[in-house]
């Protein structure tokens, strides 16, 4: 969650467009063999809602395989739900980048989405930092991708991540607050927005 100045590796790159050239894969591929990698997809997938890819990365001098995952949400995203942002490389051999991106609040109410749909505890961990960068809770965004949502179900969707949250800490830079803090955390912030009901 770079973006976001977070501490977690992010496992892929997720965007959203309603359009997806059926060169994407080709494309992307000649653009990092351009700048002297070595590509082979390992994986594409082209679903109703999602075009995934993930490519297998030889990085130049080192013999090392790097995975990386793109995800593609086929979507439109209002414009009330994105910004324009600038992206900044810690290298300097790669310029700013300029890109639209999902408001926090936005990405917020997608992250207890997910948390509640799905058990993977690094989405919990993303709401954590979510709330710490200052995301609100939107009760419209909220209504949109998780209409049945009560508190009580987040609670449980929570709890249930307890049990693999140790696994966080290979992706997390530096050290992962325990499982008790952070679920503590969240429901206070939420909590304190939201209706209990």
């Amino acid at each position: 969650m770079e973006g976001l100045s977070g501490d977690r590796f992010s496992e892929d790159l997720d965007l959203a467009h309603n359009e997806i050239p059926e060169t994407i894969a080709d494309y992307v591929t000649e653009e990092l063999e351009l700048l002297g990698f070595t590509v082979k997809v390992d994986k594409e997938r082209d679903k109703e809602n999602m075009y995934r890819l993930r490519l297998a990365i030889d990085r130049p001098n080192t013999g090392s395989i790097t995975p990386l995952s793109l995800e593609i949400l086929k979507s439109s995203t209002s414009e009330a739900r994105t910004e324009q942002r600038e992206i900044h490389s810690p290298y300097p051999d790669i310029p700013r980048l300029d890109v639209k991106a999902v408001t926090q609040d936005a990405l917020l109410a997608e992250k207890i989405a997910a948390v509640c749909n799905r058990n993977r505890p690094r989405d919990m961990h993303d709401i954590y930092l979510l709330l710490q960068s200052g995301a609100k809770v939107d009760t419209d965004h909220l209504d949109d991708y998780c209409p049945n949502f009560k508190l009580k179900g987040l609670e449980q969707s929570l709890s249930e991540k307890k049990k693999d949250w140790k696994g966080l800490e290979s992706l997390v830079v530096g050290d992962l607050l325990s499982f008790q803090q952070e679920k503590d955390y969240i429901m206070n912030q939420i909590g304190d927005r939201l209706d209990p009901d």
